[in-house]
């Protein structure tokens, strides 16, 4: 296994096991930790960016508890690419996004994530509404016990044509559609 893998993999382990206990001092400090690892850990289709300094657009929909700390990953890489972040109002503005961010704080924002067989193709839709895989999102953030734990369905990343390392399925509860 190439040394930069099991480093990143070490690294999001020790972000599963130690910073998902810290919830109770910041919440979104770790669920920007982990959106920033899942970068790390998908591949994006052919086609998805222009050339290879070409940076990973993260849009953050709803909410705002979150959007200081995301602003943190503007400064981190992944995949050797840099991060632009945006503040979008609707769903339908994510179609440039590589990975789209829902924030549940109310009702009205938990019905704002893509309806299943809706999201743009290559687009990593993550929320943390309760229901958001099984409505067609691919990674939701789970509360249990203080911790942020999360959940993936595969069939929505590969209706995305997204490629999620087994390295990252290994740490998710695996949600498959009609299952």
């Amino acid at each position: 296994m190439p040394r930069g893998l099991v480093v990143a993999l070490a690294g999001l382990s020790a972000l599963w096991l130690s910073q998902a206990t810290a919830l109770e001092s910041d919440e979104y400090t770790v669920k920007a930790a982990f959106i920033y690892n899942f970068a790390k850990f998908v591949e994006w289709p052919e086609g998805a960016f222009d050339d290879t300094a070409t940076p990973i657009d993260l849009c953050i929909i709803g909410g705002s508890g979150i959007r200081e700390k995301i602003s943190t990953i503007a400064d981190k890489r992944a995949q050797g690419r840099s991060f632009n972040v945006h503040v979008i109002a609707h769903v339908h503005e994510t179609a440039f996004c590589h990975i789209a961010y829902f924030i549940a704080e109310s009702n009205a924002e938990k019905s704002a994530a893509p309806a299943k067989g809706k999201q743009p193709e290559g687009v990593l839709t993550i929320g943390d509404a309760p229901g958001f895989v099984e409505g067609g999102g691919i990674i939701a953030f789970v509360v249990t016990n203080n911790k942020v734990q999360f959940r993936i369905n595969l069939d929505a990343a590969d209706r995305a044509h997204l490629r999620i390392s087994s390295k990252l399925l290994q740490l998710a509860e695996i949600y498959r559609e009609g299952r």
